[in-house]
């Protein structure tokens, strides 16, 4: 059988000097083409800039979307065709525990301090990958400062 994705990736996130950015909060989704995509994250790059995503974590994500919410979401992980990497801006971040608040104190605590020690700033990056996905590593190469208004 054909894997969509290796057992485990690292994504390793640098500057364009090429040094790792440590605390950088990133969105992985992947794009399913019928009904919601199925997206995992927050997750936070570690000290040396690197994010890992094993297939045994999205597939677990993938179902635990589908048993929760069968009208919203559809598909496996072999269903998938792209792969987007999304980082948002601080600012944008915390609209985003604003709107937790309410429903999900708890949750909006947790990713506020999530926030407030990561390297987001001014950070918009987005970047979308054809599946099936064969390296166990890849570098991206992100730029720090955005001239656009999330």
């Amino acid at each position: 059988m054909n894997e969509i994705i290796p057992n485990q990736i690292d994504f390793i996130f640098i500057d364009l000097k090429g040094f790792f950015i440590q605390n950088l909060i990133v969105y992985f989704n992947f794009i399913v083409g019928k009904k919601n995509n199925h997206s995992i994250g927050p997750l936070i790059s570690n000290e040396k800039g690197v994010i890992t995503l094993s297939r045994e974590l999205i597939e677990k994500s993938i179902n635990k979307n589908i048993i929760d919410y069968p009208m919203d979401y559809h598909g496996t992980l072999n269903d998938c065709s792209h792969l987007e990497i999304v980082i948002f801006p601080k600012k944008n971040l915390e609209r985003r525990v604003d709107m937790l608040k309410e429903f999900f104190p708890e949750i909006s605590l947790s990713f506020k301090k999530m926030i407030d020690t990561s390297n987001n700033e001014e950070i918009y990056f987005y970047k979308k990958f054809e599946l099936p996905l064969k390296n166990h590593k890849i570098i991206i190469e992100v730029f720090k400062k955005i001239d656009i208004d999330l």
